[in-house]
């Protein structure tokens, strides 16, 4: 291979690698999420009992129904 080929080829690569990464980054982010989901998910289950009040996680506010 010539020096033009050789660098053609480790620029490819080092964006293939790139690449994966960031997609190995998105689906751990999406794991994640979804175990995120389940555990809020379960923990309303567990507090289906108590009265319903919903809260602004920005405000900490009550929020109106």
């Amino acid at each position: 291979m010539q020096e033009a080929e050789l660098g053609h080829a480790f620029s490819n690569s080092k964006q293939f690698a790139e690449a994966a990464a960031t997609f190995t980054r998105a689906t751990a982010l999406e794991q994640k999420k979804a175990d995120v989901r389940n555990d809020l998910e379960a923990m309303q289950l567990e507090l289906g009992d108590l009265p319903a009040t919903q809260h602004s996680f920005e405000t900490g506010s009550p929020l109106e129904a």
